[in-house]
Parts: structure tokens; C-alpha cells; sequence
């Protein structure tokens, strides 16, 4: 009623696209309100949003569903942040305790072999010292300025108990492979990535 044809125009760029012709005399405002309520042209349906809040069921509105899944998101990014930054921080200590060891190696070595128990070596290995000036010509200022942020200034350094333990656990012929370039840009790329991740878990926005 009050339409006089329709022709349909939909093509590849616009699939769904019609053209209403009015007949003389009848509103066109009051046509498609005709349309909405007798023809599928609009439907309406009703939706319960219901979402896990704290581990508790909640009715949620749109807006609060989207609240809830960006909260989730940024907890998971938080924990994953976390966990990425624990390993990257185990990781360099565990690299200046091989920088430690390696300007060190021969005594390291001597150490080991001449130990009778892990234990005995452990304690060895932790007397071991290394100049400060052997350290810093290792990791560079940037990382030397960290390291020493950790660690305090002083004019040598020993291993840790931690560090220790992870040497006690590679071969000897792992201990004497060290290469000093290569674990220094390791230690370089360790200290960016702490930085980023760093950055991530202080940007709330």
C-alpha cells in the first residue's frame, strides 16, 4: 500500500540496494514505517548477555560485556608480561654469572675438576672474583650502568649462588665455548627486551 513499484540495483559493490517508488499522495515517512512493521526490512530480538565476572555469573548490558573483556585482556597481557619478564630477568643473571665465569675461565675449570662434590664446587665458584673492569668491557656501558644498579658499585664481583649452580650444570666443553661478543649481545638484547616489557606493564592506557 502507497508504493507503486520496486526495483532492485544490487550489484558486486553494493549487494543489497532497492529503489521505492511512492505513489502520489502518500507519505513517505508513513510507507516505511508500514515497511519495518509488516515486512522483514527490520527485526528485532532480545539477548541476555551472561559472562563470567570473578568467577561468578553476571547479566551483563553491551557496554559492560565490553568493560569485562577488555579487563580479561588486559589481566592476560599483565600475566603473560609477568611471566616473559621473570624469564628475561633469570636469563641475564644467569649471562653475567658466564661473563663472571669467563674472565675467570681457567680457575672456574680448575675448580670443577678438582671438587669432590657439587657442593665443594659451588662454594669455590662463588669465591671466584671478577674485576669491575672486565665487566664493563663485557657488557657495555648501558649494560654495566644496569648491572651495577643490581648489584651495587664495587671493584669486583662474584658469582651467585644461583649463577653457580648454573655453571655446575654445563659440561666443560660448554664452560670453554663460552664466547664473550656473543654473550654480551645477548646480555644487550636481554636488557632491551626487560626494558619493553617493562614499559608494557607501566602503560595502564
Amino acid at each position: 500500500k502507497g508504493i507503486s513499484g520496486i526495483q532492485d540495483v544490487s550489484d558486486l559493490k553494493e549487494p543489497v540496494k532497492l529503489f521505492i517508488d511512492i505513489k502520489q499522495g502518500h507519505d513517505p515517512d508513513v510507507v516505511l514505517n508500514q515497511l519495518y512493521e509488516f515486512s522483514p526490512l527490520q527485526s528485532s530480538f532480545s539477548m541476555i548477555f551472561l559472562a563470567l565476572v570473578d568467577a561468578k555469573p553476571r547479566e551483563l548490558s553491551i557496554k559492560g560485556l565490553l568493560t569485562e573483556f577488555i579487563r580479561h585482556r588486559v589481566t592476560v597481557i599483565r600475566r603473560r608480561t609477568q611471566f616473559l619478564l621473570a624469564r628475561a630477568r633469570k636469563r641475564k643473571h644467569t649471562v653475567e654469572g658466564l661473563l663472571l665465569a669467563l674472565a675467570n675461565i681457567d680457575e672456574i675449570i680448575r675448580i670443577i675438576r678438582a671438587s669432590k662434590t657439587q657442593a665443594e664446587a659451588k662454594i669455590g665458584l662463588m669465591g671466584v672474583a671478577c674485576p669491575s673492569s672486565m665487566m664493563a668491557r663485557a657488557l657495555g656501558d648501558e649494560g654495566f650502568a644496569a648491572f651495577q644498579q643490581e648489584r651495587g658499585a664495587q671493584d669486583s664481583y662474584t658469582l651467585t649462588a644461583v649463577q653457580a649452580d648454573a655453571i655446575l650444570r654445563m659440561t666443560l666443553g660448554q664452560l670453554v665455548n663460552l664466547e664473550q661478543e656473543r654473550l654480551g649481545n645477548e646480555h644487550a638484547q636481554l636488557l632491551a627486551e626487560i626494558l619493553e616489557l617493562l614499559r608494557i606493564l607501566g602503560d595502564e592506557a
